[in-house]
């Protein structure tokens, strides 16, 4: 068993299966954080922030499709969607809302393990240009321009500052904070 950080929000209102996979994630080195309801979800979401969702569509306060959509408006956070929906066209509108994925109940333990994996790799490597996670990011600005530095490769062109407003503009509380704290152990 590998030991990362990644923080897993599963999103699951019914009680065993919620404790089922939160063991699962967290036998496999995750950190799980639980919600039973949407409503419970979005605000999990929010103050957890965390790198991969697993979301049940049938919730008891609102549809999961809610949710999906609703968080594809500002992230691009991994969402695996299980559900007990096997139709393919509840299967062709999670994917087109969103989704990364989608598994049907009943489900295989190592299955789901693999497809967590995978969402996080790939969102991982997309998130790093397709480097893994290190290296230094330099950032700096002039009054009309900025040159951003990512493993000592010149990352200015106009792909890239749109990544980074969009990375900005998703991240600013985030961002801000990291900043403030690494201002105050400088000084």
């Amino acid at each position: 068993m590998i030991n990362n950080r990644y923080k897993i929000l599963i999103i699951e209102d019914e009680e065993h299966i919620n404790n089922l996979i939160s063991a699962l994630m967290e036998a496999n080195g995750y950190q799980a954080v639980s919600a039973y309801s949407c409503r419970g979800g979005q605000m999990m979401f929010a103050s957890h922030r965390p790198d991969l969702v697993i979301l049940d569509l049938g919730l008891p306060d609102r549809d999961g499709m809610t949710f999906l959509k609703e968080v594809r408006q500002s992230s691009f956070t991994p969402i695996i969607v299980l559900s007990a929906r096997s139709d393919e066209r509840d299967k062709v509108e999670a994917l087109n809302e969103g989704a990364n994925d989608y598994v049907t109940k009943p489900f295989s333990s190592n299955e789901l393990v693999a497809r967590v994996r995978s969402a996080l790799r790939i969102a991982t490597h997309r998130a790093e240009d397709g480097l893994r996670p290190g290296g230094r990011f330099e950032l700096t600005t002039g009054k009309t321009d900025a040159i951003i530095m990512k493993h000592g490769r010149n990352k200015t062109d106009k792909t890239y500052q749109h990544s980074m407003k969009k990375f900005l503009r998703i991240n600013h509380r985030e961002f801000t904070r990291r900043i403030s704290i690494w201002a105050q152990k400088e000084s």
